[in-house]
């Protein structure tokens, strides 16, 4: 388990879906930084900055002020850090990515596509020390723990997708391809050292499940 900066996008979409609980499931806490909460969320969707403030009100989420990087005397840094980012992301994420920096936090969760966005980015360990995931990633951690549900990766992803994405939606196979070859031999050292380390918290069998996983995608390719 590890902590997580939440990103803007990825936030309002878990919560419309009604799969806000991937979020507590696989991290210990989650951080949101006062501009992507008052200037960004609560701008794209009033119901699920609502839910929000009644997660920080309840202690789930841990909303990180300016002031309070000024009483831990990280402001400068914050700052300094977000500027020297921006030049790749667009604010709201620098601000995001910065505070993950700041507060040593290892994990973003962002559902960004633009190529080299910030999900993009992380994976490519462009910025140091954070590990991205999106909702289809922590969907697949979810996978790797079920009794062979694949159709239940499916459809929970689809149905994320149909709210998030309606007029572009993602496809299936090439978003779950991705994630194979990223915690596979073709990713980084960090991620697969990572989802090993995982795995074995959790007694689960990573070759087999990712061996079901490549065949059923392969099933619907033909």
């Amino acid at each position: 388990m590890m902590d997580v900066s939440l990103d803007t996008d990825i936030t309002i979409h878990l919560y419309n879906a009604g799969k806000e609980e991937l979020l507590f499931r696989y991290f210990d806490k989650c951080y949101v930084h006062e501009f992507i909460l008052e200037r960004e969320i609560k701008r794209k969707s009033q119901d699920v900055y609502k839910r929000v403030k009644s997660e920080i009100e309840s202690g789930k989420i841990i909303l990180v002020t300016q002031k309070y990087l000024i009483d831990i005397k990280m402001k400068r840094y914050f700052e300094n850090k977000r500027d020297e980012i921006e030049v790749l992301f667009d604010f709201g994420e620098a601000n995001a990515i910065a505070l993950a920096s700041t507060l040593g936090i290892a994990a973003l969760v962002t559902d960004d596509t633009k190529e080299f966005g910030p999900h993009d980015t992380l994976v490519k360990e462009l910025v140091e020390d954070i590990i991205p995931f999106s909702f289809y990633e922590l969907l697949f951690l979810d996978y790797l723990q079920s009794d062979d549900d694949f159709d239940g990766l499916q459809q929970s992803f689809e149905w994320i997708n149909r709210i998030a994405y309606p007029q572009h939606p993602m496809s299936f196979i090439s978003r779950i391809s991705r994630v194979v070859r990223r915690f596979n031999k073709n990713g980084t050292e960090r991620d697969r050292r990572w989802i090993e380390n995982f795995c074995s918290s959790r007694e689960i069998d990573y070759k087999n499940r990712m061996k079901k996983l490549v065949y059923h995608l392969r099933e619907m390719q033909c």
